[in-house]
């Protein structure tokens, strides 16, 4: 038996870490290399790109498997606990798991998309000093 709890509290510490770590790396770089910010930006923007259509991808075909698992009604899983049957009550809790994987699947793209959105926001932030600084007094 999987814990899912235990496996997305994991993949999410080390996602926010992963994060932490390559936005500090990206904000020191671009803070000490003003020239090449713009560049750099856009290098990181897509590279994210590339990750976020993975992470799209699989959150879609998650999103299916989160749907088909949250149809499955109440009244079944009581009427199989009545009749003890474990079969189908063992093929719900491997859907249960698999649920619980696809929705951690959407919970990445997210966080990809809100990585893409904070260098965007860095990215307006750049161009506007930039054309700060080039315009007259």
């Amino acid at each position: 038996m999987t814990d899912a709890i235990t496996d997305f509290n994991l993949k999410l510490k080390t996602h926010v870490a992963a994060l932490e770590d390559r936005l500090s790396a990206f904000n020191a770089r671009v803070s000490t290399n003003i020239d090449h910010a713009d560049q750099e930006i856009r290098h990181q923007l897509t590279v994210l790109e590339g990750k976020a259509a993975s992470a799209k991808t699989s959150a879609e075909a998650s999103a299916a498997v989160v749907s088909q698992w949250v149809a499955e009604s109440i009244h079944s899983v009581e009427a199989w606990k009545e009749k003890l049957d474990l079969d189908m009550l063992a093929a719900r809790a491997e859907r249960a798991d698999k649920h619980a994987k696809a929705a951690s699947e959407v919970a990445m793209e997210a966080f990809f998309a809100a990585e893409r959105a904070a260098l965007h926001a860095r990215l307006a932030h750049a161009d506007m000093e930039s054309v700060k600084a080039a315009k007259p007094s």
